[in-house]
């Protein structure tokens, strides 16, 4: 699965938001927090709340936060709400692609590897990477990841 800047800014925000406790946030301070442009920042929460990762109000009173438990997000969930899937070959994705998917040994030997990559990132979830990113902060890193 290549990583794209989206998914990348997906998992940001969303560990920016993880790291208040489920408290509700400004998109201003969620941006500020996650190091990415506000409109951009907005643009991925749209995605995020659309499928229903978080919850984004406007108004007064309004805000952003987590729609759920960080341990019930999986990473998984957090790429693929960010952007289209991906895959580490297209074919992996969408085997009627390649005439020679049926036949081909590179398709056959990478399929079980994009098998375990996405039970891996289903397996990890966002309260695990909160609890990873504060066990940095207390050595003395930084408490939010850097670009």
């Amino acid at each position: 699965m290549l990583f794209t800047r989206r998914m990348d800014y997906g998992l940001r925000i969303m560990l920016a938001l993880g790291m208040r406790g489920g408290e509700r946030t400004s998109g201003e301070d969620l941006a500020r927090d996650a190091e990415i442009s506000r409109s951009f920042a907005l643009k991925i929460v749209r995605r995020l709340a659309a499928e229903g990762l978080v919850i984004a109000k406007r108004g007064v009173g309004g805000g952003i936060e987590l729609a759920r438990p960080a341990r019930q997000i999986s990473l998984f969930n957090i790429l693929r709400a960010t952007d289209a899937a991906r895959a580490i070959n297209v074919c992996l994705l969408q085997p009627r692609v390649c005439p020679r998917s049926s036949t081909c040994a590179a398709h056959r030997l990478l399929q079980p590897i994009q098998h375990a990559l996405d039970a891996q990132l289903q397996a990890l979830s966002l309260a695990d990477v909160v609890r990873e990113q504060k066990a940095i902060a207390r050595r003395g890193g930084r408490s939010r990841p850097a670009r």
